[in-house]
């Protein structure tokens, strides 16, 4: 009873994310589908939200494309197939995002940016740590060469003839963890 109270504590926001996350867990174990009861249950069991909250998220992940709803034939039976792409897809998006939110969390935080545009194309990359011994003019000089590196990257593929839209966007997200203490080098 006290984690279904944790969980009714939490903000609208909060519980959508604990759904989609569970949603998308759920639909990348069961690439051959999954059954719509089987589906309902497990998702209500480990987010402990009622069952409309979860309807109301399957009608909008089937919306979205990221599964498709096939039916029965006395309707009552459906079974969930999932767009593993956009799963994935979305699913490091949301990785990526909680490790930002995690980071700006703690009480210490630098942050770094750099832009360079060449060939019409402009890269940003923006750096975010709790790494102690840096400071906001290291972070943008280390944000400038990674953004230049991408850059000319990206220079290297525009000479082959690639032509892209100016809709077309690309993200990156670089995470870099570790596990132990790093110590300092010499």
């Amino acid at each position: 009873m006290n984690e279904l109270n944790s969980v009714q504590k939490l903000g609208t926001y909060r519980k959508d994310e604990l759904v989609r996350k569970e949603m998308r867990k759920l639909l990348q174990a069961n690439p051959m589908g999954i059954g719509s009861e089987d589906f309902v249950e497990r998702v209500k069991e480990s987010t402990k939200v009622s069952r409309g909250k979860i309807f109301s998220m399957i009608k909008t992940f089937e919306s979205l494309g990221y599964m498709r709803i096939e039916r029965g034939e006395d309707r009552r039976t459906a079974v969930y197939l999932p767009n593993l792409q956009k799963v994935k897809t979305e699913q490091k998006l949301s990785e990526g995002m909680e490790f930002v939110r995690a980071l700006l969390s703690e009480q210490n935080i630098d942050f770094g940016e750099a832009e360079i545009k060449s060939t019409g194309i402009r890269a940003r990359v923006s750096i975010f740590t709790n790494w102690i011994d840096s400071t906001s003019g290291n972070l943008e000089s280390v944000a400038r060469t990674c953004a230049k590196q991408f850059s000319s990257a990206y220079d290297t593929i525009l000479h082959k003839d690639l032509r892209l839209r100016p809709s077309v966007k690309t993200a990156y997200i670089i995470t870099l963890e570790t596990d132990k203490k790093v110590l300092s080098h010499e």
